[in-house]
Formats: structure tokens, sequence, C-alpha cells
């Protein structure tokens, strides 16, 4: 017998022992007797989570006591990510996921089959190919790895779900249990994304179950307070303590363009190979501050929570902040009487006759953000885009005087149009959430 069996043997033996005196007695108290093949598969999680918090406590912890980056001073904050890591390596956020999310995901593979998109598997690209478990294991786990990395830019560059990832960011005491500190929306989407392609390209459970176990440990060992980078040759194979710390630094791990904006470097979670081949890796050496610009003093000092209650309701209202605005303006504007196809603002008079044009929108993004920020005057651009409708809108005042009725689109319109589209499309969406002095300004351009 080999050792790969030994192993495979002991953990068998451990998963019947673990579901038979301790999952077993607790579905049939809670009346779930009906799930327990569920509850079974269920106890090689729990399992797999209780060798991960032993890992964690004996080696992981013992480097950090070795030779930390920086002294723990803030020891509550450590404490609340330790609930975090509880709730996910002990399986109880994977049970909520059960009972909530196992529904649609079934639903979802099963239109998916019915509509002839059968799982793909690495076999059916390379035939004989899974016959060997570790060559198999080893490309699920590098194509999981890949979706992993593109989740991970998602969350940093669309405004919405980096307002749930940032919870992640704000800790400035970061140890080997930050890895767990998410908000729960944001682990709902990223292992939504995670088993709908699990169960596209049809890896096995217990290969599906090895690739999560081994990237946790891998990430809890990247978050880990110890000062080290794996050297010149290593760091480029599996992403250290030191390359994602600098993930983490402030203004740099989720900044691209400065303060404020959206982006970030070093996004690899097990390995830098991505980073290196779409130029987004950052080898400096160094050991900054971790933590989110906004969040310090002198930058708007957000709150971000202590507790973790605190920490989820605050996630929600930035992400409520963030979508909320947008829908109220819109429906602000369709009140008013809309935005005409020139990006004219319309607005309806109280007899309830045609809707008149009262400002003209600024159609450069560029523009746009001058003119909240600095209140500049307008580009060149814009004033040209500008200029075509105001001629055309004024054609077409000239000829509803002598042609009664609701207005037409002439070549004219048609002219303006064309000649507006790429500034239109350019426009940044927020700028609806202007002052009032900056809506005076745009209307003055």
């Amino acid at each position: 017998m080999s050792f790969v069996d030994i192993l495979i043997e002991g953990f068998d033996t451990a998963q019947q022992t673990l579901f038979e005196t301790l999952v077993r007695p607790s579905m049939f108290a809670l009346g779930m007797g009906q799930l327990l093949e569920d509850g079974y598969r269920a106890s090689a999680w729990l399992l797999v989570g209780l060798l991960q918090l032993v890992l964690m406590v004996g080696v992981i912890g013992a480097l950090q006591r070795w030779r930390p980056v920086e002294p723990v001073t803030d020891r509550a904050a450590v404490r609340v990510d330790v609930i975090y890591t509880l709730i996910h390596r002990l399986g109880l956020f994977r049970v909520a996921m059960f009972f909530v999310a196992q529904p649609l995901w079934d639903g979802l593979l099963g239109w998916l089959r019915l509509h002839g998109l059968a799982a793909w598997s690495v076999d059916s690209l390379w035939p004989g190919v899974t016959d060997i478990a570790w060559v198999s294991f080893l490309i699920y786990l590098v194509l999981l790895d890949a979706v992993d990395y593109g989740v991970h830019r998602a969350q940093h560059g669309w405004g919405w779900w980096w307002q749930l990832h940032a919870l992640h960011h704000s800790q400035r005491q970061m140890t080997m249990w930050s890895d767990s500190r998410n908000h729960l929306l944001d682990d709902v989407l990223r292992d939504s994304v995670f088993v709908v392609v699990s169960l596209l390209i049809g890896i096995a459970p217990a290969q599906f179950l090895l690739a999560v176990a081994l990237t946790q440990l891998v990430e809890s060992l990247s978050h880990a307070n110890i000062r080290t980078g794996f050297g010149p040759v290593m760091s480029r194979l599996v992403v250290s303590p030191q390359f994602h710390r600098r993930h983490h630094a402030i203004g740099i791990g989720h900044e691209s363009a400065g303060p404020g904006s959206l982006g970030g470097c070093n996004y690899g979670v097990l390995f830098p190979w991505w980073d290196l081949w779409l130029k987004s890796a950052v080898y400096d050496g160094r050991y900054e501050p971790t933590g989110v610009r906004d969040q310090l003093p002198g930058q708007g000092g957000r709150d971000y929570g202590r507790g973790f209650w605190a920490q989820q309701w605050l996630g929600l209202r930035r992400l409520g902040a963030a979508l909320g605005p947008r829908r109220a303006s819109r429906a602000a504007e369709r009140l008013r009487g809309g935005t005409s196809p020139l990006g004219t603002v319309m607005r309806r008079p109280a007899d309830g006759s045609q809707p008149q044009p009262v400002a003209q929108r600024c159609a450069s993004a560029g523009c746009c953000a001058r003119s909240r920020s600095s209140r500049r005057a307008s580009c060149s651009a814009c004033a040209a885009s500008r200029a075509i409708p105001s001629t055309a809108a004024s054609m077409a005042s000239a000829s509803s005087v002598s042609t009664p009725g609701p207005p037409t689109i002439t070549g004219v319109h048609r002219l303006a149009a064309a000649a507006r589209t790429a500034a239109i499309v350019a426009c940044s969406i927020g700028r609806s959430r202007a002052a009032p002095k900056d809506r005076a300004m745009t209307s003055k351009h």
C-alpha cells in the first residue's frame, strides 16, 4: 500500500467516525434525517476545516511569532477575523449556501443540460489524461485559480462589488485569520461562480474539495503576518506573504490611477502567473501598512465597523449608496420628462404639453469629472458636440411654427445624433449625482 493510499484510507476512517459521532446525531436531533447523504459529504468539509485549523495554529501561527512584519496591537480586530475563519472552515457558511443557493445551482445546471450544454471535462480534450489522478487535479487547480483571478479583478474593478470587497481590505492588522474576512454577500457571489464553473468543467467532488482546501491554506499563509517572500524563483510560482501584502497596501493594492480610483495589483490567489502575464504583478520587496485609503483619518475616516454584524451592515450600506443614487436619478429624470436622444435635459410643463429643453448635458466623461471637481470650463469636444444639437434644436423649433404637431426626426437630428454618439457612450453614469452648483455649471456650457 502506497503512502497516498494510506492517507486516503485514514481520511475515510476519520470522516466516517466524525459523521457517526457528531454529524448524524445532530441531523436527527434537528429533524434532518432525510439529508443524511448530504450530511456525510458535509462531514468531509468539516474534517478538512478542522485539519486546516490545526495547521494554521501549529505551523503558520508559529511562523508569525518567529518573524512578524509588525507587532499585533489590535487583538480585538484579529478576534473578529477568527470568527470569520470559524464560520467558513467549520462549514457553517457552506451549510447556509446548501439550503439557499444549491437549488439555484442545480436548476441552472439542469437548464444548461436541457439546452445541450453538457458538462465539459479535460478528458474530452485530452483523452486518458484523467486516468492519472494527480495530473487531472493539477489541471483543474490551474483552471480554478484562473477563474479566481478573474473574479478578484472584478471585485476590484466593478464599483458596486468593491463596496463589498473593501471590507476584506479594511483590516489594518493583517494576520493568517484575515483570509476569510469577507462580506457574506461577497462570499455568496464568489462561491456561486466557483460552484457553477466546477459543475460545468466536470471536476470530481473529491478533487474539488482538495483544490479548495489547498487554496484556502495558501491564502491563509499569504495573509499571514510573516516577513518572507519565498525568494526570486519560488515567489514567481506561488503567491507569498510579501507578494499578497502588497495587494493589501494602502493606496497601492486597491488603486491603479491615484486616490479614489479602482484597480490595484497582485490579484493572484494561488499562482502569481496571471499577474505576471497580464502585467499586474509588483515585486518591490517592501512591506507597506495595510488598509483602505478612505478609512484613514486624513482621507475621510470611513467606518468599516469593529464587530462582525457592524461590518456586514456597513457593507450593505456602502453597496446601497453605490447603487441607490443611480436608480433615484434615473427615476427623477423620467418624472421630469427624461433626456432627449440628443442628450438635452427635457422638462415636462405642468399643462402636460410637449417637454421643452432646459439644459444641455455634458457628453464627455472627462468634462463631467472636471465640472464636479475643479469647476473648469468644458473641453473642446463637449463644446463641439453641443454645437450641432443646438442648431438642430433651433431648426426643429422653427419648423414647428409652420408645421404644428409633435416634432419629427429630421436629417439634422440624425446628423446631430451621429455626431454625439461617441461622447454619449463615454459619458459617466455618475453625472446625475452632481450638486446643484454643478448642474448650473453644466447648463452654462
